[in-house]
């Protein structure tokens, strides 16, 4: 009789604790997922954090050379300033300055257009679209194509013509521009700065490498935002006019006490005629 009741309350009991031990063994399962599942989360942070540290690495890699960069090409541009400063010093003539710095330009640089101005010829088509690529690192066109599109550097009225006198007994080697106060000044072509600063008696000036032996020059700026050995875009800014004439550059009464900008074009450094080659001409005082 005892064996029966136990036999019997081991069959009611025996169902119950196999469910518990079921559960047990799920929950066994569970935990061993989840473990399972945290220790490749964690190998993922792992490889993550050290695809991390090697792009943290990498970056300041680059920062590093980039300042450095920064740093040598800082130290170069005074070093080229210094040395236009020195040329501008000893030139006592524009032709001096503009030869001296030409020279030095060509001995640093490998031109990578023709001399010949007239070695390539673009069709008006061509040389409308020719400045759309604004990432240029030289001049769009040959500057001998660029007659008649230059950019006037600022807006104003002609007081002085290329070829009348300049009333300190000369001829004016270019024309006169009598501008607003703080005018914009532009870049009437694409080109390299090879001088910016004072020069003798013409006040702040800037000096443009525009390639194939042209040559452009823009004085009686009050400032200059440009630097040595920097290429400009056709229309980008170089500068601003004063409020007042500054250095020798007005020979009229009309811009006496008025911002007076001179522009001088040149080929293999002797004045041009620069009629005709302005895409808007200046107007006539």
């Amino acid at each position: 009789m005892g064996s029966a009741r136990s036999a019997i309350l081991i069959s009611a009991i025996v169902p119950q604790l196999r469910a518990k031990a079921d559960a047990v063994t799920a929950d066994l399962k569970q935990l061993n997922d989840i473990k399972a599942s945290a220790l490749a989360e964690e190998a993922t942070l792992k490889a993550n954090f050290s695809v991390l540290e090697e792009e943290q690495l990498r970056i300041a890699t680059l920062i590093a050379a980039r300042k450095q960069g920064i740093d040598v090409r800082s130290n170069e541009l005074a070093a080229q300033e210094a040395e236009a400063v020195a040329l501008a010093a000893r030139a006592t003539t524009l032709k001096e300055l503009i030869d001296s710095l030409s020279a030095r330009a060509n001995a640093v640089q490998t031109p990578s257009a023709p001399t010949d101005p007239n070695a390539v010829t673009m069709t008006p088509e061509q040389i409308r679209v020719a400045p759309a690529n604004s990432a240029r690192t030289e001049p769009a066109m040959p500057f001998a194509n660029a007659k008649g599109y230059l950019t006037m550097p600022a807006n104003g009225v002609n007081v002085v013509d290329y070829g009348a006198g300049d009333r300190f007994g000369g001829i004016s080697h270019g024309i006169s521009v009598v501008t607003r106060a703080e005018a914009q000044v532009v870049a009437p072509a694409d080109g390299w700065v090879l001088y910016k600063g004072p020069y003798l008696n013409y006040g702040q000036i800037i000096i443009l490498n525009t390639g194939q032996n042209y040559t452009t020059l823009l004085a009686g700026l009050d400032a200059v935002s440009v630097d040595i050995g920097q290429f400009v875009l056709m229309g980008e800014p170089l500068g601003t006019m004063g409020s007042r004439t500054i250095g020798r550059t007005v020979t009229t009464n009309a811009g006496n006490s008025q911002p007076t900008l001179y522009i001088e074009l040149r080929q293999n450094n002797e004045p041009l005629d620069p009629t005709g080659w302005w895409a808007t001409p200046t107007q006539s005082g």
